[in-house]
């Protein structure tokens, strides 16, 4: 049975995500003394933390409602922000928990049968919304490496490599679909050209580029809120360091290898901002970013799961 071997297979994929964790978090704490880390978390400044977990509530929930609800106006469909702040919130736990892009798969659904939204149309926004954040991540870590200093010029000049790279392709692709999508072939990859043929007649540019724009605040407050995070543990803030190593912190962790970046997410952060802190505080450091950015987001979205999840099977 297909649906059962899925079932099994998603299983078995999480068991293996959190295997991984634990062993990447394992081999960490071999390496880092954990007494530098318990000191660092037990002094934290729990008002600068509180500010840092609102803070990314707001982004992960209004900010990117706002981004969804304007990236699918680019494509040619408008719900209102209550529908769209419902589909985040209600989705943050499924999103969190879940491996290899199925939170996304779900919300697809969801945005299809609740709000009547293309299938096609709203598999576009959520693939633009994360090529949005990766162009900012990679333009802001680009940035942050040529003011770091000239040790960084080698990281400065590969990242900024990637971003044009990057830009050519959203710069090039949108003409390449007009020129192909009216392109007719057989089975499934004329099926694949018909629905790119209507996306096609869908695209609102000036709305996505309004999208992308939107994106920003929250790239920019993931970084604000690390420095925030570094300070409440009462270590000396290095801007443009967490500028240039945190956005690639943040792209290594979305690699669905560990359970939601944990223990991938704290590695980068340790090697890569060596010089900012000790081992031991940059530990505590990424630990707190797991903490603020993903699990209690995903705690906060459990809230909302169950009714998401009835209004997702009743198509209601």
């Amino acid at each position: 049975m297909p649906g059962a071997q899925t079932g099994e297979r998603r299983v078995a994929v999480t068991l293996l995500t959190v295997a991984l964790t634990i062993g990447v978090m394992a081999l960490l704490l071999t390496r880092i003394d954990l007494e530098g880390v318990r000191q660092s978390l037990a002094g934290v400044d729990y008002r600068l933390l509180g500010v840092a977990i609102l803070v990314s509530l707001g982004l992960q929930t209004v900010q990117t409602a706002v981004v969804l609800r304007q990236t699918l106006r680019g494509f040619g469909h408008e719900i209102s922000f209550a529908a769209s702040m419902e589909t985040i919130v209600g989705n943050l736990a499924i999103h969190g928990a879940l491996p290899a892009g199925t939170g996304s798969v779900v919300r697809m659904a969801y945005l299809r049968r609740t709000h009547g939204v293309q299938l096609g149309a709203a598999a576009a926004a959520l693939i633009s919304i994360h090529w949005f954040k990766l162009i900012w991540l990679v333009l802001l870590s680009a940035v942050g490496w040529w003011l770091h200093g000239t040790g960084a010029r080698g990281p400065a000049v590969l990242v900024s490599a990637v971003l044009l790279g990057m830009l050519a392709v959203t710069a090039v692709l949108p003409r390449l679909s007009r020129r192909f999508a009216g392109s007719r072939g057989p089975g499934r990859f004329g099926d694949a050209l018909r629905a790119l043929a209507d996306l096609a007649e869908q695209l609102r540019p000036r709305a996505l580029w309004k999208g992308a724009l939107q994106t920003l605040p929250i790239i920019a407050g993931q970084l604000g809120n690390f420095a925030v995070l570094v300070a409440a543990l009462g270590a000396s803030v290095d801007a443009t360091l967490i500028v240039a190593a945190l956005p690639v912190c943040m792209i290594g962790a979305k690699i669905p290898v560990t359970f939601m970046g944990i223990g991938a997410r704290e590695a980068l952060v340790v090697v890569l901002m060596a010089s900012m802190a000790e081992p031991g505080v940059l530990m505590a450091a990424g630990l707190l970013l797991s903490l603020v950015d993903h699990i209690i987001p995903a705690l906060v979205g459990t809230l909302f799961t169950r009714r998401f999840l009835v209004r997702l099977f009743e198509g209601q």
